[in-house]
């Protein structure tokens, strides 16, 4: 990618030194810009698993993590603020997913 920028950058020094017409310049920043590959390879993340399941699983996580702190430290507070805590960051990654 930071080749295809200084080709970019060396045409557009060639063009403001007259050396390139403003039609030969945008023929070849185009030819530049169709050379560069697309980054998405497959379909995104969020319809590859489905946010739905994704959503049914987070809350698993959610129950699962608020139950094994509140067994081990036996406060219900401690237990509650880590299972929100998980369920804001596994919120998150579902935002993510479905920004993608």
């Amino acid at each position: 990618m930071t080749a295809i920028m200084d080709e970019m950058r060396r045409l557009d020094a060639a063009r403001d030194r007259g050396e390139l017409s403003a039609v030969d310049h945008a023929a070849r920043k185009a030819a530049l810009i169709e050379a560069i590959p697309d980054a998405e390879t497959g379909p995104p993340m969020a319809q590859t698993i489905g946010v739905w399941h994704m959503i049914i699983l987070s809350f698993s996580l959610v129950g699962f993590v608020s139950g094994a702190a509140l067994m081990i430290s036996g406060d219900v507070t401690l237990a509650l603020t880590l299972g929100i805590t998980v369920l804001a960051s596994v919120t998150i990654g579902l935002f993510r997913m479905i920004d993608e």
